[in-house]
């Protein structure tokens, strides 16, 4: 039996243009969440691509660092890479350093997000179905 999905339900688009508009450090919180639930629930293609901004590198370096957790199945996980690889090839560590401080400053908000127990809550909210 597979576990529910949280259904996300908007496009991640905006969500990552804000982060590549502003950068992770000021991305509203509500942005990083929104891509995270993308990341680790949707099925839904990332254009990465056609981010304008800024810190689109720091938008594709988000994508790359979400698919690293064992929640997204093995052939998001290869999806997800094929759209960050070529974007990410020439980081600069340092960038990918300032990325990394910025990303752990929301990754304790960010981790009950990645639960079965969440997912599983989600779905059931998503269909109007009560926990009690």
């Amino acid at each position: 039996m597979t576990e529910p999905s949280p259904c996300p339900a908007a496009s991640p688009h905006p969500a990552l243009q804000d982060v590549a508009a502003r950068g992770m450090r000021h991305a509203e919180f509500e942005s990083v969440q929104a891509v995270a639930l993308a990341v680790w629930y949707g099925s839904t293609a990332l254009d990465l691509a056609t981010l304008n901004g800024p810190h689109a590198t720091e938008a594709a370096l988000l994508v790359e660092r979400l698919g690293f957790y064992n929640v997204v199945p093995q052939p998001r996980k290869r999806e997800l890479r094929a759209v960050t690889a070529p974007l990410l090839v020439a980081v600069d560590p340092a960038a990918r350093a300032e990325f990394e401080k910025s990303y752990k400053a929301v990754l304790a908000r960010l981790q009950p997000l990645q639960t079965r127990h969440y997912a599983a809550r989600e779905s059931l909210a998503h269909w109007g179905v009560s926990e009690a």
